[in-house]
């Protein structure tokens, strides 16, 4: 979700975050977005801790300097360099050892040749040096837990240091047949993506681009923008994606990609073109990895799976949501830099056995006030217990008033009243919210299944992300911390998704995922937000299911795949919290030396359907804390911020300089008296709040605004007492404009709210 293309001297001096122009529009961006991205720095592509777990313990090798900056817990984290330190984001320059140059000309590969190789001459091939004499090693067997016994009990050395040998009594193996040699049988039906994304032998394939007209990205630190593509008339009713690629025009400024489906075609004039004005009905998950950033190989599955689109997967265009960055960079020279970016989907119509899905563990993208990254803090985390349930039940009657509140005027809907008045028959939406009611949970169907097989874990967050931990406690074995393929050096430039294989979660078992930040750089709080400079925490683990019957049944193909997935309990027992770890605690035991019953308050989650996406309250002593401080704090009854619906326009100088569209000035006034008209969210409008006595507000003053201007707009579930204002000046009140009010643009974006796309999506996701 999200790379940021900068050199690291620039990265170091942008320390202090700029303000946030734009956010997205919809919660469904944002939703996608949480399980979006990772990027790359152009300067340090050979530089990625990640490469560590591509080579037979490449991750193990120990340091001959334990005062270098890239030896963490004993071990070299920079093998392809000279120094351990070239493998952590930041260092240069990145000068590649004679390993590096040869694992680079290997196109970061483990091969036979690579293995067979002596780079640094000291004797020693490098498969000898890592403990894979026989270049027998391959990543399927790391990720399952197959690597030979040889291989695994072999102490390393440093195939790119010749004075970094074997010890003197080293012996080469006899034989490669023998039993400590051979790596573990791989089971039966178990898929892993550590093979990498690609055709099979004899698979019919296709491909089509999808590339935006040349697009000016505008003179702002941030931009969010979205483009509409069609699919191609040729391509068949449903076909699987095998991978994606990104074409990439503009490498320094382009961030992201969130890709959703759109059950409809756009028509042709918005095609390519940059939009404000996304379909309703773009909503639909796009299967597996449904975003990119530099580094990502977009979608990526097992070789036997694949993510499906088309007419009969409710697919017939695409919305592209696209984070440009440092549009306003000094390099450019008051210029513009225009961008020609795109993606390239190649595809096969003979549709593979199994389907990916991602299930978000813990989805911060913007947090309540409170929930912020301290400023000089080495080891500060965000946690959350993800306790694993089936997605195939309804929601709670209160998460039903309130969308029924925001989207039908209906603040008593319930499942069964909904059920009742037969939106199961004519809703798809309304299924995926409440498909026990609407018969689709029978026992022993697929859509409550026994376990998930997991394929992957995916981390994210930003420029502070150190460390990313995530541990599998069986329910029948509590005592057990299971490691998924936790990083304890991890780096924002190099967000992959890690193989696992052999994986199975059960109904009842938990899942401790936890984001480490560093902070010592930042003299202000961090808050979790959506600009590049702000942090996120999402995390996800991809599981693989059968694919289903294309064909419909009792409901869409898509409804079917996201009910096969599971999803984390919201309970008291699902809350985030946060704290500092010491210099020397393993993270992985977070649940048992920092337990959320020793948190002095935590948050909890569940935004509507968003699983893992922080509610916008605060729990203290099991009591959810009122304060007067945000827009919502006071309202009447249960409410929420959104923080994407439009609050506003404000006047940027001329004659009505400091106006706002909620006291009744309009765009016409402005811009005729020299000013520039500005949007701004229902999240800058609470940052403005939480302000007001620096801003110079009244106590008179900032009620006034809050209770007349912005509640109404960005109060999620306020029921029949909603005030009418006129939030844009043009002459409607807020409670009947479809633009500007919160629950008509909740609204718009509704089917977004019901579809937990932003779960599947995610990337099954980043």
């Amino acid at each position: 979700v999200f790379c940021v293309v900068l050199s690291a001297a620039e990265v170091r001096q942008k320390s202090q975050q700029p303000s946030q122009s734009k956010r997205m529009k919809s919660i469904a961006s944002v939703a996608v977005l949480l399980l979006a991205v990772v990027p790359v720095l152009v300067d340090v592509t050979t530089a990625l801790p990640s490469f560590g777990s591509k080579i037979p313990n490449g991750e193990r090798v120990p340091c001959q300097d334990d005062t270098d900056e890239g030896c963490i817990s004993g071990y070299c984290r920079g093998l392809g360099h000279p120094t351990c330190s070239g493998g952590i984001s930041g260092q240069t320059p990145q000068l590649l050892s004679p390993f590096g140059q040869d694992w680079k000309d290997a196109e970061f590969e483990w091969t036979t040749d690579l293995c067979m190789a002596d780079s640094d001459g000291d004797g020693y091939t490098n498969g000898e040096e890592l403990g894979d004499p026989c270049c027998l090693w391959t990543m399927e067997q790391d990720a399952g837990g197959r690597v030979s016994s040889y291989t695994t009990d072999f102490v390393p050395s440093h195939p790119g240091d010749s004075t970094h040998v074997l010890p003197d009594d080293y012996e080469r193996p006899k034989s490669c047949d023998a039993e400590e040699m051979r790596p573990g049988e791989s089971p039966d039906d178990v898929a892993t993506m550590a093979g990498g994304a690609g055709y099979n032998e004899g698979e019919t394939r296709g491909s089509f681009d999808m590339v935006m007209e040349p697009y000016p990205i505008p003179r702002e630190t941030t931009t969010y923008v979205d483009f509409l593509f069609n699919l191609p008339d040729d391509i068949g009713d449903v076909v699987h994606i095998v991978y994606g690629e990104a074409l990439v025009s503009q490498p320094k400024h382009l961030h992201h990609f969130v890709v959703s489906g759109c059950t409809s075609r756009v028509d042709d004039d918005k095609v390519g073109r940059p939009t404000d004005d996304v379909p309703d009905d773009c909503n639909v998950p796009v299967g597996g990895f449904s975003g990119w950033a530099p580094g990502v190989t977009m979608w990526e599955a097992p070789r036997n799976a694949g993510v499906p689109i088309g007419k009969k997967f409710g697919i017939q265009a695409i919305s592209v949501n696209v984070h440009y960055t440092d549009g306003d960079a000094p390099f450019l020279n008051g210029e513009q830099a225009i961008a020609t970016d795109g993606i390239r989907v190649h595809y096969t119509p003979d549709l593979r056995p199994k389907t990916i899905v991602n299930s978000p563990l813990i989805q911060v993208g913007f947090g309540p006030p409170d929930m912020v990254v301290e400023p000089n803090k080495k080891r500060s985390f965000i946690t959350r217990t993800c306790t694993v349930e089936s997605r195939c039940q309804d929601q709670t009657d209160d998460t039903m008033n309130i969308i029924g509140s925001a989207i039908l005027s209906n603040p008593d809907l319930t499942c069964a009243s909904g059920a009742a008045m037969m939106l199961c028959s004519f809703s798809d939406l309304f299924q995926l919210a409440c498909p026990a009611s609407c018969g689709l949970c029978e026992e022993g169907t697929p859509r409550s299944p026994d376990e998930y097989d997991a394929f992957s874990v995916f981390y994210h967050a930003h420029l502070l992300g150190k460390e990313m931990y995530t541990t599998l406690i069986p329910q029948d074995d509590p005592g057990a911390r299971i490691d998924l393929r936790s990083r304890d050096v991890w780096t924002y430039e190099d967000q992959t998704p890690y193989p696992l294989e052999g994986v199975v979660i059960r109904p009842g078992d938990k899942i401790q995922t936890t984001c480490v930040f560093d902070s010592t750089d930042r003299s202000e709080s961090t808050r979790f937000d959506l600009a590049t400079y702000d942090e996120m925490c999402l995390n996800t683990v991809g599981i693989i299911m059968d694919t289903p019957d294309m064909e419909g049944g009792d409901t869409t193909a898509a409804n079917e795949i996201y009910l096969r997935g599971f999803r984390c309990s919201t309970g008291e027992e699902g809350d985030i919290w946060l704290g500092e770890f010491g210099l020397d605690e393993d993270p992985r035991l977070v649940i048992d030396s920092h337990p959320l019953k020793d948190a002095q308050c935590s948050f909890p989650t569940g935004l509507w359907i968003y699983d893992g996406v922080p509610s916008m309250q605060k729990r203290c002593d099991g009591e959810i804390v009122k304060t007067d401080d945000g827009i919502c704090d006071q309202t009447p009854g249960p409410s929420f911020l959104n923080p994407t619906a439009v609050a506003g326009h404000t006047c940027q100088g001329g004659l009505f300089g400091d106006k706002d569209s909620n006291d009744g000035t309009t765009e016409l006034q402005c811009t005729s008296g020299g000013g520039k008209w500005i949007e701004y969210d229902c999240g800058e409008a609470q940052q403005f709040l939480l302000q007001a006595s620096v801003n110079g507000l009244a106590l008179e003053e900032k009620q006034f605004i809050l209770e007349y201007w912005w509640a109404p707009k960005c109060c999620v579930g306020l029921g029949a007492d909603d005030k009418d204002v006129d939030g844009d000046g043009d002459g409607a009140s807020s409670s009947t404009d479809s633009d500007d009010s919160s629950s008509a643009s909740i609204l718009s974006h509704g089917s977004a709210l019901l579809l937990a796309g932003m779960l599947m999506m995610n990337l099954v996701a980043f």
